[in-house]
């Protein structure tokens, strides 16, 4: 049995019942009797995800390559059934090159990353690498903040902590 909360998740612990009878009419057009009742009582245990986005390092210069790693966790003995879709939106003064997931599709579009990993099993984790490059023309010193979001088709989003870059120094001269 599938229980699809009507668009929205269902919380953890959340009790579901459902009540079934038989019954018989003898007369056609008076109420049922009840002749057999039946109840069930379910409680809904929702995997728990947890979503975190790092670059490793706190400062770079114009030029400089760095690596984004966002991590989804389901950290419960059940799936995340639902189709996870990540979304990252870069600073503009960032040149995206590439992404890649451990799970699922990961596409670029301008500024933006976004990752589609599908349901996610008990106990498992998702990586999204996102490598980028500090453009030659951003002016130091500057910060870019980012923040990543996780979310679910039937509205259920996370956001990662945010995430701050320190833009120090000159250009990265190769040579």
């Amino acid at each position: 049995v599938r229980v699809d909360g009507r668009g929205q998740d269902l919380a953890d612990g959340t009790l579901l019942v459902n009540r079934a009878f038989f019954g018989v009419s003898p007369f056609g057009n008076l109420p049922t009797v009840e002749a057999f009742t039946s109840t069930a009582t379910t409680t809904v245990q929702a995997p728990m995800i947890s979503f975190s986005k790092t670059d490793g390092q706190d400062f770079a210069r114009p030029g400089d390559l760095l690596t984004y790693t966002l991590s989804i966790t389901n950290s419960s003995d059940f799936m995340a059934t639902s189709n996870l879709i990540i979304t990252d939106v870069l600073p503009e003064g960032l040149e995206v090159l590439s992404a890649t997931t451990t799970q699922g599709t990961a596409s670029i579009s301008g500024q933006t990353v976004t990752a589609n990993v599908g349901v996610i099993g008990q106990n498992f984790v998702v990586e999204v690498a996102i490598h980028a490059r500090v453009r030659a023309d951003v002016a130091a010193p500057s910060q870019m903040v980012n923040v990543a979001h996780l979310r679910s088709p039937n509205g259920g989003e996370h956001q990662s902590a945010p995430v701050t870059l320190s833009v120090t120094g000159a250009a990265t001269v190769d040579g």
